[in-house]
């Protein structure tokens, strides 16, 4: 089963908002950084600044959050600073474009009284490039930094379904998920992906629009079975209807479609792909053609 591409976290349009609240152009490395893990968890969340202060970082920002943010900032009389992540404490990091600090990364600790602004990387490159995960070390990226040329580097998205969610669900349906699924769900639960267009064998067009957030996930499993639907495993939405796995025995395996707003119960779902394999290997970006 192939590995989809997750989708741009952030829409040009919002970037072109958060760029007017600020009154100049976003760094280009700041976009990209959006485009990929606005709203995200990252397994690389431990920073070491010079001072040898140990700073988490618990998630980037949503890019709603940041539009309100800088616009507050300014408002507020505290310069122009584009937050992209937070800590535990809800400290705001911040990539400064004030005269005094541009382009250093700042710590802006608002529930201090005293020295709310704080430099801890000389800029954004070296703040990425510097998160490591916690029992790794900074060894790997020590040697990164030796680089003459440098470079930001990719950080690997947090699984996005938990222990928790998984007894859920599969308690719910009686069984172990198959490995490969869970892969594929540990990736991209909640997110829209770029590969989001499957034709069926009857030349039918459906849409992968989302993945179903975890808690939504087995929510649905759950209620399906006490309604009396059987056992299957919805994990992704076209448009309002789920997309799901079945694993009743007539169906076993097979990719299922939920029509349950327009459709009465017998004809509720529908069959469209023989495998979770053949659905995920067939999804193609829309202005694609389908290969040879």
């Amino acid at each position: 089963m192939r590995e989809l591409t997750i989708a741009t976290r952030c829409k040009f349009n919002y970037l072109e908002l958060i760029a007017e609240n600020i009154e100049c152009d976003l760094p280009a490395f700041f976009s990209n950084i959006l485009c990929k893990y606005a709203g995200l968890k990252v397994l690389e969340n431990k920073y070491k600044d010079e001072n040898g202060v140990i700073w988490e970082l618990s998630r980037f920002k949503r890019v709603r959050i940041i539009m309100g943010l800088t616009a507050e900032f300014k408002e507020m009389g505290l310069g122009l600073k584009l937050p992209f992540g937070h800590n535990s404490l809800g400290w705001h990091y911040c990539l400064s474009l004030d005269e005094w600090s541009y382009g250093k990364v700042i710590v802006y600790r608002w529930t201090e009284q005293k020295n709310k602004f704080l430099v801890i990387a000389e800029n954004l490159e070296n703040f990425i490039n510097g998160l490591y995960m916690e029992d790794q070390g900074l060894s790997k990226v020590q040697s990164f930094h030796e680089s003459a040329e440098i470079k930001i580097r990719e950080l690997t998205i947090a699984p996005r379904v938990g222990t928790y969610y998984w007894k859920l669900i599969e308690d719910a349906l009686g069984t172990s998920l198959n490995p490969s699924f869970k892969k594929l769900l540990a990736r991209c639960a909640g997110l829209r992906i770029n590969e989001n267009i499957y034709e069926d064998k009857e030349g039918r067009i459906w849409s992968l629009d989302q993945f179903v957030k975890p808690s939504v996930m087995a929510n649905l499993t759950i209620e399906f079975l006490e309604c009396g639907y059987g056992r299957k495993m919805p994990f992704a939405y076209n448009n309002s209807w789920h997309l799901c796995l079945s694993f009743d025995k007539e169906s076993y395996g097979k990719i299922i479609v939920n029509r349950w707003t327009d459709h009465p119960p017998e004809e509720q779902f529908l069959i469209i792909a023989n495998s979770l394999e053949e659905f995920i290997n067939e999804l193609r970006v829309e202005t694609d053609e389908f290969a040879e």
